[in-house]
């Protein structure tokens, strides 16, 4: 288990999903700052808030009401380079088309693509170089 500080950003609007994977990265990293958001805009809002310390990684579900994953992307765009997180992991279960080839082009976070749900095998294999680096 990792044993630096590290601060995620969990963009999802399901709830339980959330709680799992927050519980999922605080027992995989330790001294970690989980954040938990349900919606694109309260994400946009909470990353815009210079109260907050950007994240590490930003954990994103694409299928979200009201604002999809790629909407709240597209939109991350406008951010400074200071308020993106070193990397960007998405959930989705299908490759990205044409259109969202070109947002992830364009941001300059490192994008990962995994299916739910978290697990802390895959936490430790995948996150922990990722954080650590940035420390």
């Amino acid at each position: 288990m990792a044993e630096f500080q590290s601060s995620f950003l969990l963009v999802d609007d399901d709830d339980p999903t959330n709680v799992f994977h927050k519980y999922v990265l605080e027992k995989a990293i330790l001294n970690s700052k989980v954040h938990t958001v349900m919606s694109g805009h309260n994400a946009l809002d909470w990353l815009n808030d210079l109260q907050n310390e950007p994240p590490n990684v930003i954990f994103l579900d694409i299928n979200m009401p009201i604002m999809s994953g790629w909407e709240f992307l597209h939109r991350l765009q406008q951010f400074s380079q200071e308020r993106l997180p070193n990397r960007i992991v998405i959930f989705q279960s299908h490759p990205p088309n044409t259109e969202q080839v070109g947002i992830i082009n364009n941001l300059k976070s490192e994008i990962t693509f995994h299916q739910k749900p978290l697990t802390l095998e895959w936490i430790s294999n995948n996150i922990k170089a990722t954080d650590e680096s940035s420390t």
